[in-house]
């Protein structure tokens, strides 16, 4: 098993990045990325959770959370990278863009959290990092097929990341 936003981060610092910051917006606890970076400096663990799989206890400088009412989910969002802005600059982020908090998927998904729910999420993160000058570099990851998250569905779910990335490295917003 290997952890590519560890692995990608760890390459970031190597090649001249002074502090890359990872952004775990998928469905389970971050776990396994923050054993990887939390004795790391340089690097900050910014983890929001709908799903207690893979449950761990922060550092001081990194940040989880577990939200389990879809009413709080986009505030989370919010005030996370609220509190991001004053916790220093980053020469990267790396983004977990995982689709399994949709309330449709089978692994993870929080009654209450919609499509649209999602593609907000999208436009608060890439809109922050484009208004910090940030580079961002996103993975697809969540959402599972089932029957009530077909396939297609679940491709229209992750084309909301790469669109709003896309639009918003184009000037949108």
């Amino acid at each position: 098993t290997f952890n590519g936003l560890a692995l990608a981060a760890y390459h970031a610092l190597s090649s001249g990045a002074n502090s890359v910051l990872i952004l775990d917006l998928d469905a389970h606890c971050g776990g396994g990325t923050h054993s990887l970076v939390a004795q790391e400096p340089r690097i900050r663990h910014a983890d929001i959770a709908v799903n207690s799989f893979d449950y761990y206890t922060p550092t001081a400088e990194n940040s989880f959370e577990m939200v389990t009412d879809a009413a709080r989910y986009l505030p989370a969002v919010r005030e996370l990278l609220e509190r991001l802005e004053n916790g220093g600059s980053y020469d990267l982020c790396l983004y977990n863009a995982g689709m399994d908090p949709h309330e449709d998927s089978a692994e993870g998904g929080l009654a209450g959290i919609t499509e649209e729910t999602l593609a907000e999420r999208e436009r608060l993160v890439f809109a922050w990092c484009r208004a910090h000058s940030i580079p961002v570099a996103f993975v697809l990851a969540g959402g599972y097929v089932s029957p009530r998250l077909p396939q297609e569905r679940l491709v229209a779910l992750h084309r909301l990341t790469v669109e709003t990335a896309t639009t918003m490295a184009t000037g949108g917003s």
